[in-house]
């Protein structure tokens, strides 16, 4: 008789999942699309400056709504975590996040800015949580300590959130100075010619009017002479 292999104690199994590769690189592509959505928020807060017509008060209310939203969800996010798993919470988080600054994006008003800005940081709060407390987790199982890799993985999303939104903004900011620069050279070229049209032909006529002022002069001079004469 063979002898029944034993069973792997559960959290050995998941011991070693968690100390995988593809563990690892999971959590880490959280940390990076935390890191891209928090870099694109703070890349627009000019053009949001610009397109809700607020000052700098404006724009403090705005990101005073996203860090009020991120320290009530912290608390929450982190309690759900322990009871439920924080797997279970830095999905729904991120999805949250991505619609709060979807909705920031679109936003035309404070009112509505502030209410996007909150909603943005109740996913932003426990989503961090969440996602530090599965890096906590993967570098528990794993020998070598790997948290400074997350939070890298943070850094670089940061960066590349930024850039995709400055490299946005030149590029439509290029195509909208040629949309109308055409026009305008096109009116110019074409104003340029009226103007120089106008110009021979004011120069014409009065060239002309010197002329028959010349023969006017000449003949009354001539009438003259030949009056005193008594022609």
């Amino acid at each position: 008789m063979t002898e029944a292999p034993i069973p792997h104690d559960a959290d050995a199994v998941v011991a070693e999942n968690l100390g995988g590769t593809r563990s690892l690189l999971a959590v880490a592509g959280l940390f990076a699309v935390n890191g891209t959505l928090v870099g694109g928020i703070g890349a627009t807060l000019p053009a949001m400056r610009v397109r809700l017509g607020v000052d700098a008060g404006g724009l403090a209310v705005v990101l005073v709504s996203l860090a009020a939203g991120a320290l009530m969800s912290m608390q929450i996010g982190g309690r759900l975590a322990d009871s439920r798993g924080a797997r279970s919470v830095v999905l729904p988080a991120s999805a949250l996040l991505i619609a709060g600054v979807a909705a920031l994006a679109f936003a035309r008003s404070l009112p509505l800015a502030a209410a996007a800005a909150a909603l943005a940081g109740l996913g932003n709060g426990a989503m961090d949580v969440s996602m530090n407390a599965l890096g906590v987790r993967v570098e528990q199982a794993r020998v070598k300590p790997v948290m400074s890799r997350l939070h890298a993985g943070f850094s670089v999303g940061t960066l590349a959130g930024a850039s995709a939104v400055v490299l946005i903004a030149r590029l439509a900011g290029r195509g909208r100075r040629g949309h109308h620069s055409r026009p305008r050279h096109a009116q110019h070229g074409l104003g340029g010619r009226l103007r120089g049209d106008l110009a021979v032909g004011a120069v014409d006529s009065r060239h002309q009017d010197c002329q028959r002022a010349r023969r006017r002069s000449s003949s009354a001079g001539v009438h003259g002479v030949a009056r005193g004469h008594g022609l």
